[in-house]
């Protein structure tokens, strides 16, 4: 037999497999072994860890397999000889092997990233809890920088992000993830030029639509409103209301300086537009951080303020 441990933080994490231990042996494999496991007493993990689970693989049966549960609060057999805590379970204990509860089915994540604890870490430029679980985008992981790629938590553990558990929806367009935003089971995935609408109502995710030249630069331009998701951008102000996208600018205010009017859509991404949202006004404020703007301000800036 080989045994692994994980062990389960306080917040109900569980981690992913630490040093295996071979060669727990027994005539029979159909029949549990006896197991004995010491830590030392000043061992992080029996501090910082709620429940230590053991999952175990025989020569017959290669799928880990949860066999033991070790309460640390509760359960502890302490040698005041020794700066070691044991716990032992005499194999008549354990009856037969479990080969139901594999780790994966216990914790939602493949064997292949529980294997190497830098397979559950990402860092990345924007997420969205939804349901759950935790999505993020435009991720960095395992020395390897996915801008269009986005990863899914396990339910419930949002800081863990399997390699495994990705969710490529358009790869290689050039075009990087910039916000994910999350309304009425429906995934908002902004990328520079265009937006995907992603189903998540079920168990599992589905693109839903897709909008050319609805995409954003930056978050600052997107707010979330009580209606749905609005966003502005070089062309106007959108809403998606969780079925459907409506342009809130249009034929509201001209995109060019004609006849009597001076008011145009001028919004220039590149200086920082940002739009949010006025809950007691019911109004969408828009700063567009034109050029004209952003000359101004420097101008002001020089003369020490403004």
């Amino acid at each position: 037999w080989e045994l692994c441990l994980t062990y389960v933080s306080k917040d109900g994490i569980e981690s992913t497999f630490g040093q295996s231990t071979p060669n727990i042996t027994n005539e029979d494999v159909t029949k549990s072994p006896a197991i004995a496991i010491t830590f030392r007493k000043d061992n992080p993990i029996l501090k910082n860890s709620r429940l230590i689970k053991g999952y175990m693989k025989s020569k017959r049966n290669q799928n880990y397999n949860l066999q033991l549960i070790i309460d640390t609060d509760r359960k502890i057999v302490t040698s005041s000889t020794s700066s070691q805590v044991s716990y032992a379970i005499p194999s008549k204990n354990l009856l037969i092997p479990n080969e139901i509860s594999s780790y994966e089915s216990e914790t939602g994540i493949s064997i292949e990233s529980a294997m190497d604890e830098s397979n559950m870490k990402a860092t990345y430029k924007t997420s969205v809890m939804a349901n759950g679980a935790m999505y993020a985008g435009n991720v960095y992981q395992n020395g390897v920088h996915y801008p269009d790629r986005m990863l899914k938590s396990p339910i419930g553990k949002a800081p863990m992000l399997p390699s495994t558990s990705f969710i490529d929806v358009a790869i290689n367009d050039g075009d990087d993830i910039v916000s994910l935003q999350y309304y009425k089971d429906k995934l908002l995935q902004f990328k520079r030029k265009r937006l995907f609408v992603i189903n998540i109502s079920e168990n599992f995710e589905f693109l839903e639509d897709t909008f050319e030249n609805l995409g954003v630069k930056q978050d600052s331009q997107i707010a979330m409103t009580p209606y749905g998701v609005a966003w502005i951008n070089t062309r106007g102000c959108y809403l998606y209301d969780g079925s459907k996208v409506s342009n809130l600018s249009e034929n509201k205010i001209a995109y060019k300086n004609w006849k009597d009017t001076e008011s145009s859509w001028e919004i220039s991404e590149k200086y920082g537009a940002i739009m949010t949202y006025l809950r007691k006004e019911d109004k969408l404020l828009i700063y567009p951080a034109s050029e004209s703007v952003q000359k101004i301000k420097e101008i002001e800036g020089e003369r020490g303020g403004y």
